[in-house]
């Protein structure tokens, strides 16, 4: 009998269904564009529709690439790109009245930039939703959280993280089935969270059951960690 875990999946939608878009490449500038959408068809792209807004953050560079504005009903999306090179989700969500909405957040040398960039748009996040515990995705919410109970931190980390929605197998699990290098950033930020506020923080979440709106912003959770067994 094997054993396996999947981490929990979201949607996001206004008034639909939303799948978070995915950047299909990335020019030896530092530019990333989003989808097939380059600088040669954006004309195209805001004439004909579109795609929903995204806006690009690269490191502490202004935006290098804005989509069409057209499809969010006043909402955007945010991908911010690393410090440094390498594989890491930290996407924003701003809804139509300001409620921010973080996904994961990134490397641990994410945590600055992010940190900034939320206290820039008011220091306060709406919701905070976490999709499984590796470095690329938790790393700075584990930082934050750490530097928050430090005396004398910088104060862009003054922020309020706000409900922060997880659903993490039994750390005994990866243990026995995750790579050893993985483990210690696993074990760290299960710690983090354990010291958050109960009220605070969404566990175990449920499959077709946990549907929240934040402004015209809706998130819903469609596929949670669960144990199967083959």
């Amino acid at each position: 009998m094997k054993k396996r875990f999947t981490s929990m999946a979201i949607a996001l939608g206004l008034c639909f269904v939303l799948a978070i878009p995915a950047f299909a490449d990335e020019s030896s500038t530092g530019t990333l564009y989003a989808n097939a959408n380059t600088e040669a068809n954006v004309a195209q792209n805001k004439s004909s529709g579109g795609n929903a807004p995204i806006y690009v953050r690269n490191g502490e560079s202004t935006a290098t690439y804005t989509d069409s504005t057209i499809g969010l009903g006043g909402a955007k999306i945010t991908m911010i790109k690393g410090n440094e090179s390498g594989q890491q989700i930290s996407i924003v969500i701003e809804s139509n009245d300001g409620q921010l909405i973080v996904v994961d957040g990134g490397l641990k040398t994410n945590a600055p930039y992010l940190s900034k960039y939320i206290k820039n748009k008011g220091g306060k996040v709406a919701a905070w939703l976490l999709t499984h515990p590796h470095e690329d995705h938790v790393g700075a919410i584990s930082v934050i959280l750490e530097q928050q109970k430090v005396a004398g931190h910088p104060d862009f980390y003054d922020i309020d993280p706000g409900q922060i929605y997880f659903s993490f197998a039994p750390y005994s699990f990866y243990e026995q089935y995750e790579q050893a290098y993985r483990l210690p950033m696993i074990k760290e930020v299960m710690e983090d969270l354990a010291a958050y506020p109960a009220e605070k923080k969404h566990e175990k979440l449920c499959e077709g059951y946990n549907i929240f709106l934040f402004g015209n912003v809706s998130v819903e959770v469609f596929k949670y960690g669960v144990f199967h067994s083959d």
